[in-house]
């Protein structure tokens, strides 16, 4: 009797992924992401070596980790050779809609030539990049290039994403978030070239700690009705505006510079938690910790990031990379 219930318990784990967590291998053992992701189960690890990935993925409310091996300069998920004949065909990068929480984490890779997720009503699309929908996923490390259609790089609704250490450069916008619930928090990413780069309404709202926001040709954070924004220890520069408020929009800003913001470093009424700096020039970006001189701090800033390192302060190119490029920077700017 005692083996036999042994061998029903062994049987039972197999069938329902009870065992130890698995490591999937991509392409080696599955030819393709959203295989292996349909192949895992809670607790398992995707990991994709160095390629181009043609495909939409979709995380299917699975508590698992989909990562690159090698980084995300070398691997890099692209919806679509050609864009689709039909706007209901059209899909975001990859997608969180089934109540995923935080351990869902997609890490280390570049989304490109998202065209957003299908919303009807025409050709109505959120979030190239990313879509996010009643989920609450992990973000790491990876980089929002040339995403379209509305949120271009991230769109959210009703859930708490985390986004770490991330990049979004040229993306139609770079984040969208609406709807009672909606809570993004946004630590180390750097936000270049957008129109809108993070925009909030219909009670959203969202931190920012550690992060970046420049050249956007709107505002580097813009809020519509009833928005919460936090801003902590982040820089907005060489922006049309740093941040636009509606009159409805909360918010509060702590250790924040803002530098040579075209029109207005902030526009409407906002509680200034201190130790923020208004500046009509920014510091040169060798200037990593922002205390008015290329020295030391800044190149050992460098040498203790080297290597592949998104969203780093210390990668002064935006390369993804802290490398002897950044070391020569801040050795030609010293001073």
């Amino acid at each position: 009797m005692t083996i036999q219930l042994a061998l029903i318990s062994v049987v039972t784990a197999a069938a329902f992924g009870g065992g130890e967590p698995q490591t999937l291998l991509v392409p080696s053992e599955y030819a393709t992401i959203q295989s292996a992701i349909e192949a895992a189960s809670a607790g398992d690890e995707v990991v994709v070596a160095p390629g181009l990935y043609y495909e939409a993925v979709d995380f299917l409310g699975k508590a698992i980790t989909v990562r690159s091996s090698d980084g995300p300069l070398v691997t890099t998920i692209d919806p679509f050779k050609e864009d689709p004949p039909r706007c209901d065909q059209r899909e975001p990068c990859v997608q969180f809609t089934t109540s995923e929480g935080r351990d869902s984490v997609l890490r280390g890779f570049t989304l490109t030539d998202g065209l957003g997720f299908f919303k009807g009503g025409g050709c109505s699309f959120e979030g190239g990049g990313v879509y996010i929908l009643q989920a609450s996923p992990t973000i790491e490390d990876c980089i929002f290039f040339e995403n379209s259609h509305q949120a271009g790089g991230l769109a959210f609704s009703i859930g708490s994403p985390r986004i770490d250490g991330c990049y979004f450069e040229a993306n139609e916008s770079a984040v969208r978030g609406e709807g009672i619930g909606a809570h993004a928090e946004f630590y180390d990413c750097v936000f270049r070239a957008h129109g809108d780069t993070v925009f909030i309404s219909s009670s959203a709202t969202v931190t920012l700690e550690r992060c970046r926001i420049f050249s956007s040709s709107v505002a580097g954070l813009r809020g519509g009705a009833h928005a919460t924004a936090v801003v902590i220890d982040s820089v907005f520069g060489e922006n049309f505006k740093g941040v636009e408020i509606a009159p409805a929009l909360e918010l509060t800003v702590s250790g924040t510079l803002f530098c040579d913001n075209e029109i207005a470093d902030i526009e409407g009424d906002y509680v200034d938690a201190g130790g923020n700096q208004f500046l009509k020039t920014c510091p040169p970006l060798e200037d990593i910790d922002l205390d008015g001189i290329v020295g030391f701090t800044d190149l050992l800033s460098v040498l203790t990031s080297w290597g592949i390192c998104v969203g780093c302060p210390a990668d002064i190119d935006f390369s993804g990379e802290v490398n002897f490029l950044d070391l020569l920077s801040v050795l030609a700017a010293w001073g």
